[in-house]
C-alpha cells in the first residue's frame, strides 16, 4: 500500500509497451524527473509508478515524489 499522506497528489505511469524500453535507463525514475514534477506541479504530492527508480525513497521525498514499481503483469503485455 502506498500514502500520499492524506493529501492529493498527482498519479504517473512511466509506460510503453515495449520490453526494451521497460529495461531501458530511459524509463527509470531520475532525479531530473523527479526535480521535474516538483517545479512544474510544486504544491503536491507525486506518486510515480516506474520500471525501476536511480535514488533512494530519502531522496525522492526530499522533492515530494514516492516511487511504486510498476506490476509485473505490464512486462508480460509489452
Amino acid at each position: 500500500m502506498i500514502s500520499t499522506g492524506g493529501r492529493d497528489a498527482h498519479l504517473w505511469l512511466v509506460y510503453k509497451p515495449d520490453l526494451g524500453f521497460l529495461k531501458s535507463a530511459e524509463a527509470a525514475l531520475t532525479l531530473s524527473l523527479a526535480k521535474k514534477l516538483r517545479e512544474k506541479y510544486p504544491r503536491k504530492g507525486h506518486l510515480v509508478f516506474a520500471p525501476a527508480k536511480f535514488l533512494s525513497n530519502k531522496q525522492l521525498l526530499e522533492h515530494g515524489v514516492e516511487y511504486a514499481p510498476l506490476p509485473f503483469a505490464l512486462y508480460r503485455e509489452a
